[in-house]
């Protein structure tokens, strides 16, 4: 008798609520357990040209010689690969971006590192690199108790160092 196999799970990074949590590694498509958002596990590879708003996938996106993306936001949580064109006002990743010789880039990017070869070309945008996501849950887990904030009891006094004027004194026992 053989005994049946079971995949191994996978850690996926949600692309709505940044959170992470375990998947199946043979899944797909599945709905984020933390923020019930539809979520597209594959890796996304365009040989073709594409226009579409957004561009989303927990794998990576691949961007061949070939392929040329035009949209309003990319997200990948694999990491973006441009070999071809990628025209995007917004793209992120919490892995690498990387841009092969060759390829044109126009847009902003949030990545936690840039790779940029000889001969690729940036049109335009703003790059910000970031640190790479940390968990939520690996976040709380991490995270020491901030000390309470003290308040007084009573405000602090200021030192009368100058006589207070007449319309001064006529409100001080509204504002004292």
């Amino acid at each position: 008798m053989s005994m049946a196999r079971h995949p191994t799970p996978r850690l996926v990074l949600c692309y709505n609520c940044s959170r992470s949590f375990s998947a199946s590694s043979q899944a797909i498509t599945l709905t984020c357990p933390l923020c019930y958002q539809h979520l597209r596990l594959s890796d996304v590879i365009v040989e073709a040209a594409q226009s579409v708003t957004r561009l989303q996938t927990c794998g990576r996106l691949v961007i061949t010689a070939r392929g040329r993306v035009t949209a309003k936001v990319v997200q990948a949580s694999g990491g973006i690969e441009v070999h071809g064109r990628l025209q995007a006002e917004s793209a992120a990743t919490p892995g690498h971006f990387y841009l092969a010789p060759g390829a044109v880039h126009s847009g902003n990017v949030r990545a936690s590192s840039l790779i940029v070869h000889p001969g690729s070309t940036v049109l335009a945008g703003h790059f910000e690199i970031t640190p790479p996501v940390e968990s939520v849950d690996d976040a709380a887990e991490d995270r020491v108790p901030a000390a309470p904030i003290q308040v007084p009891d009573e405000p602090p006094r200021a030192a009368a160092s100058r006589p207070r004027s007449r319309l001064a004194s006529l409100f001080a026992p509204a504002f004292s």
